[in-house]
């Protein structure tokens, strides 16, 4: 499942809410994902780190000097949460930011312009052009090994069945988008790349129905909220709100992010925001559930997810998460 973070720009974050009544609003939610109107037209007043625009205005700005301060020292800026820092990381260390909302309505966000982007032959290569070398090597490899399963009928009953009405998913699979994610996502080891691409085109076979029709049962309030500042789909899960057991739940997580790599632009990543007040860890004990979510999820959505807010997570929970350096590389804890 940690294939699903990509690089070092992504976080994952841990806070506590401080409103007993706002979590009430989630409890007696019963529609999925599926039945939020125009996705497109709504904005979350969400970021879970200070642009870099931002922080040297904030630096910068004559309206940050402090007067009891002494020469060259600023204001620090006020935020809703308390942070401290996760790990061993030096207190000294930069750290992601949580900015204010700052806005009224909905038309008064949408009116802020952000900055335009700007390339620059200096600027260092993006990951894709750093293992663009090996793209065209990675597609072969996956193309001759799925003729090699092909010719030596090295399928499964379920996997013979799907593949006899044809088998589209290789070539979308093998398009240069999705192979360069994947280098990306395994920092651009080409075996291990090769063995997710596989498993994730197969994965995508098996469950061809699920993904044509994007129809399943609602085990879950888990939806695609908006977008962040830069523009990236953003998933809300309530634990609270689970009715149904891990298994049965796998389906809607798969599709809630499937729903989201649509709706997704630019770098084609996604934020999710997880409500685990009231966890019901008796719907969750299910360790092979967990395994094939976890071995399919991090394939198929591979370098998809760009950070993650647990919001309500235990300081157990929270311990394991910091400790999980395969999910990602940098990891921020908001904390009261």
């Amino acid at each position: 499942m940690g294939n699903a973070l990509g690089d070092v720009s992504n976080y994952a974050c841990c806070t506590t809410r401080g409103d007993e009544a706002a979590a009430l609003l989630v409890k007696n939610r019963h529609h999925s994902w599926q039945d939020v109107p125009e996705t497109e037209e709504f904005q979350v007043f969400f970021d879970c780190y200070e642009t870099r625009e931002e922080m040297l205005q904030r630096t910068f700005s004559g309206d940050s000097a402090c007067s009891g301060c002494m020469p060259g020292q600023h204001r620090p800026r006020r935020y809703p949460l308390e942070r401290r820092s996760s790990g061993e990381m030096p207190r000294t260390r930069m750290q992601s930011r949580a900015p204010e909302v700052g806005f009224r309505t909905y038309a008064e966000r949408a009116s802020v312009r952000l900055p335009e982007p700007v390339f620059r032959d200096d600027m260092p290569l993006l990951p894709e052009d750093v293992y663009e070398d090996l793209v065209p090597v990675l597609k072969q490899e996956v193309l001759d090994q799925w003729q090699k399963r092909l010719k030596e009928g090295d399928l499964d009953e379920g996997l013979q069945k799907q593949l006899q009405a044809g088998f589209p998913e290789l070539e979308e699979w093998t398009s240069l988008s999705t192979v360069r994610r994947m280098l990306r996502a395994s920092n651009g080891n080409l075996a291990q790349s090769t063995v997710m691409l596989m498993k994730a085109i197969e994965c995508r076979v098996r469950e061809r129905e699920l993904f044509q029709c994007m129809r399943c049962k609602v085990a879950c309030d888990i939806r695609i909220i908006g977008r962040d500042r830069q523009n990236r789909p953003t998933i809300y899960i309530s634990a609270r709100s689970q009715t149904e057991p891990l298994r049965t739940l796998i389906p809607q997580v798969f599709l809630a992010f499937e729903a989201a790599t649509r709706l997704a632009q630019e770098d084609g990543q996604a934020i999710l925001v997880a409500d685990m007040i009231q966890l019901q860890s008796h719907l969750n004990l299910d360790l092979f559930a967990f395994k094939d979510l976890a071995n399919n999820f991090g394939v198929v959505f591979a370098d998809r997810l760009n950070c993650i807010l647990i919001v309500d997570f235990s300081w157990v929970a929270q311990d394991g998460c910091t400790n999980a350096d395969d999910w990602c590389s940098t990891l921020q804890t908001l904390s009261p």
